[in-house]
């Protein structure tokens, strides 16, 4: 049996997990990346891509802000 501990302020509190319940853990399916004219185009730009290539979510994990912004995630399905 595992148990799952969440942090508070000042109370910490434990509670069983039991067998019925599964944990996801989500898949990652690969890495995009994408040309904007802006933050926010390229942020758009990434979330087009994500959603091209299947994936139910993506991370970026960076960005580069200059003439024309550049960033890379990481997609996950």
């Amino acid at each position: 049996m595992f148990t799952l501990l969440a942090m508070g302020n000042t109370h910490s509190y434990a509670a069983p997990l039991h067998d019925a319940q599964v944990i996801q853990v989500d898949q990652r399916i690969g890495h995009i990346s994408a040309w904007g004219k802006s933050l926010s185009d390229m942020t758009a730009q990434l979330a087009e891509k994500a959603e091209s290539a299947g994936a139910s979510h993506y991370v970026i994990t960076s960005a580069r802000v200059g003439n024309r912004t550049y960033g890379t995630a990481v997609i996950y399905r």
